[in-house]
């Protein structure tokens, strides 16, 4: 997110300046499968790069294949 890897997967609750996932770290998604994937992003920001949220903030969520190629997804909004 944003250029840097979450800080912890297949958790919900991320502490001070941390932004977790719900997923596992290598979760399979088939091609032409669809996977909701949740993050979670708290703290204000400093020691681990993360900002602030408030609305309007723009993240770049990118998804890495087990080859390394990376697959940026659109911006959103929160």
């Amino acid at each position: 997110m944003n250029g840097i890897e979450v800080n912890r997967y297949n958790q919900s609750n991320p502490e001070d300046s941390e932004a977790t996932t719900n997923i596992v770290k290598m979760t399979s998604i088939k091609g032409g499968e669809t996977k909701i994937i949740h993050i979670y992003v708290d703290g204000p920001g400093g020691k681990c790069g993360w900002q602030t949220l408030t609305a309007g903030t723009a993240l770049q969520i990118s998804v890495i294949s087990t080859s390394g190629l990376n697959y940026p997804i659109h911006l959103i909004t929160v």
